[in-house]
C-alpha cells in the first residue's frame, strides 16, 4: 500500500513539474508575442505617420518674385515692325532659363532683302533674376555680364527702380537679336504634388533715358510682346494663371505697346498629376500601415491580459 501511495505520489510530482514548465513556457511565448507586438506597432506606426506626413503637403507652395526684363533700343530704329519674342522654361527640376529675340523688320515688307540695318538692343535685368545671371547670342555666342545701372535715379510703374538692375547692349549681326540666358534664381516652387511658378514681366520704357551713358529709345508703338511657357510638364493641371490663360488654352500671352501694357509678372499655380497620384498611393499605404499598427497593439494589449490573468498552481 505504501508503496503504491509513493508512486502516485511521485506521479503526481511530476505531472504538476510538467504543467509548470508548460505555463512557464507559455508565458515566455507571452512575453515574446509582447515584444514583437509592441516592435510592430512601433514601426508600422512610425513608417505610417512618416509616410502620412510626406505625402500630405503642410504648407502651400510659395515664391517671390523674380524680376522684369525690359527691353530698349539704342538709338533709333528706322520705320519698322519690331516683335519680342520670349519664352521661359517651366520645369520644376531646374533653374531658371529663359531666351528671348527682338526682331526688327523692315517696313514696307519690300524692303526686307534690301535692308542692311543690324540693330542695337539694350537688356534691363531687374530685381532676383540677376543672381548668377548668364547670357549668350544665338549668332555670337556667349556674352559678358550685364553691368549695374549707375547714376539713374529714374523709376516707372514699368520696369521699377533702374538701382535694381543690370544692363547689357548687343548689336546684331543680322536684323534679329537672339538671346538666351539661364540663371541661379528658380521659375518654380513645389510643395508635394502642388506647383507655383513666378516669371519675370517683359516690358519696354515708355520714354527715352539715359542709362550707363548709352541712349536708350523706347520701342516703336505697334511692337508685339508675346511670352510664352516651354518644357511645361506634361501632367501640369493649371488651376491658377495671373494674367488669365488666353481663350486658345495655350500658356501664351501677346501685348501690343501702345494699346496695352505688357505685365510685370506672370503667375502660374497647379498640380502635377503624377506626382499626385503618387500622393494618393503613398496615402493608402499609410493608411494601411497605421491599420497593422493599430492590430499590433490589440495584440498587444491581448498577450498581456493572458499573463495578467494566468491561473496560479
Amino acid at each position: 500500500m505504501r508503496e503504491s501511495s509513493d508512486r502516485t505520489s511521485a506521479s503526481v510530482d511530476q505531472l504538476l513539474q510538467e504543467l509548470q514548465a508548460e505555463r512557464l513556457d507559455a508565458r515566455r511565448r507571452r512575453w515574446l508575442s509582447v515584444g514583437a507586438g509592441i516592435a510592430l506597432a512601433l514601426l508600422a506606426g512610425a513608417s505610417g505617420w512618416g509616410l502620412l506626413l510626406a505625402s500630405t503637403p503642410q504648407t502651400s507652395p510659395a515664391i517671390s518674385p523674380t524680376g522684369r526684363i525690359g527691353i530698349v533700343s539704342v538709338g533709333s530704329l528706322p520705320e519698322s515692325i519690331v516683335r519680342v519674342d520670349a519664352d521661359f522654361s517651366a520645369s520644376s527640376e531646374e533653374p531658371g532659363s529663359f531666351s528671348i529675340v527682338v526682331s526688327v523688320y523692315p517696313s514696307p515688307a519690300q524692303n526686307l532683302l534690301t535692308s542692311t540695318f543690324k540693330p542695337t538692343i539694350g537688356f534691363l535685368f531687374c530685381g532676383d533674376l540677376r543672381e548668377g545671371l548668364t547670357l549668350t547670342e544665338a549668332n555670337q555666342g556667349r556674352q559678358p555680364s550685364p553691368t549695374p545701372v549707375t547714376g539713374s535715379t529714374i523709376f516707372d510703374s514699368v520696369v521699377g527702380e533702374r538701382a535694381e538692375c543690370d544692363y547689357l547692349e548687343i548689336t546684331g549681326i543680322t536684323s534679329q537679336v537672339a538671346l538666351s540666358g539661364s540663371t541661379d534664381t528658380a521659375f518654380a516652387s513645389t510643395e508635394g504634388s502642388r506647383v507655383l511658378y513666378a516669371f519675370p514681366g517683359v516690358v519696354a520704357p515708355f520714354l527715352p533715358e539715359s542709362i550707363n551713358a548709352s541712349t536708350a529709345i523706347p520701342l516703336p508703338s505697334e511692337t508685339e510682346i508675346t511670352v510664352s511657357l516651354r518644357d511645361v510638364p506634361a501632367d501640369l493641371q493649371v488651376s491658377q494663371s495671373m494674367p488669365q490663360i488666353p481663350a486658345d488654352g495655350q500658356l501664351s500671352w501677346t501685348s501690343t505697346l501702345g494699346s496695352a501694357i505688357p505685365p510685370s509678372e506672370y503667375r502660374v499655380s497647379g498640380v502635377l498629376e503624377n506626382a499626385q497620384a503618387s500622393a494618393s498611393v503613398g496615402l493608402f499605404a499609410a493608411g494601411a500601415l497605421v491599420g497593422i499598427a493599430g492590430a499590433a497593439v490589440l495584440w498587444v494589449m491581448e498577450s498581456a491580459i493572458g499573463i495578467i490573468r494566468k491561473p496560479r498552481l
